[in-house]
């Protein structure tokens, strides 16, 4: 599953560009054996996540998707499985 984000980044001369990472969750999700309604919620949350983060005035401060990622994971995950994803 391919997860499409949307960032605002500052340049020097405070300008927002926008940038747009595509994140291809499949060889995690493989990885981590989740099943189908696991991989929904997590994406749902993830999608969810990008777009108030994008409707926000200071959506940056909300944290990083990187970080958000983890959080859901936790949430989601076994603990034996979030342990297979720290590693």
């Amino acid at each position: 599953m391919i997860l499409n984000f949307v960032f605002f980044i500052l340049t020097p001369l405070a300008v927002k560009t926008l940038v747009t990472v595509k994140t291809d969750n499949s060889r995690m999700t493989t990885e981590l054996k989740m099943i189908n309604d696991r991989i929904q919620s997590f994406e749902n949350a993830m999608k969810d996540f990008t777009t108030r983060q994008q409707k926000t005035a200071n959506g940056e401060m909300m944290g990083t998707v990187n970080g958000q990622r983890d959080r859901q994971l936790e949430k989601i995950l076994s603990k034996e499985r979030y342990s297979v994803y720290e590693s």
